[in-house]
């Protein structure tokens, strides 16, 4: 038998920011390789700061709060005994 909780925590972040990061991520790595590659310290001075912008992204989308369609419900606690009340245990 399994009660389902209501759920407690805030919500984390908005996924395009997080999603948004991820590719600021692979830009950077392949502005690191090709810079590798060409031995181009532009290109490598750029991955890193692409890089950096991509931690800052990451760290956006989990401080700033999801939107929901629904309040997260705080004050309600579940029931632990899923008994009813009306009927006497034998």
């Amino acid at each position: 038998m399994s009660v389902d909780a209501p759920e407690t925590g805030r919500r984390r972040g908005r996924l395009w920011v997080f999603a948004l990061g991820f590719v600021l991520l692979a830009a950077a790595a392949l502005l690191a390789g090709w810079g590798a590659y060409r031995s181009d310290l532009r290109l490598t001075w750029a991955s890193i700061v692409v890089s950096g912008l991509a931690f800052l992204m990451a760290l956006i989308s989990v401080l700033l709060p999801g939107r929901s369609s629904e309040p997260i419900d705080r004050g309600r606690q579940s029931d632990p005994d899923p008994t009813p009340q009306d009927e006497p245990v034998t």
